[in-house]
């Protein structure tokens, strides 16, 4: 299933989410940053269709640690992202 995170508008960055509960990997966040500058930014991401309910640990860019996040009341979390000019960066669920 895809799940965008943000309606691309050019203005800001852009996100979507391919989410698959049946994986170890729940879900991957692909971010894009089509401005001139750098973007660092606090996101939501909706993990209601990864099958979590308590924590998630988020990689990013797929490194071998994470850090573990508290799910919120929405199943949401909220992601410190950040993203270089004209540029892309991932994250991957568990």
């Amino acid at each position: 299933m895809k799940v965008g995170l943000r309606r691309p508008d050019g203005r800001d960055w852009d996100g979507i989410m391919h989410v698959n509960p049946a994986l170890k990997e729940k879900a991957f966040v692909l971010v894009y940053n089509p401005l001139n500058e750098p973007v660092e930014k606090e996101i939501s991401i909706p993990l209601y269709y990864t099958g979590l309910t308590e924590s998630a640990v988020i990689k990013e860019k797929g490194v071998s640690k994470g850090k573990k996040y508290k799910l919120n009341r929405d199943y949401s979390v909220t992601l410190k992202i950040s993203i270089p000019a004209d540029g892309y960066n991932w994250y991957v669920v568990e």
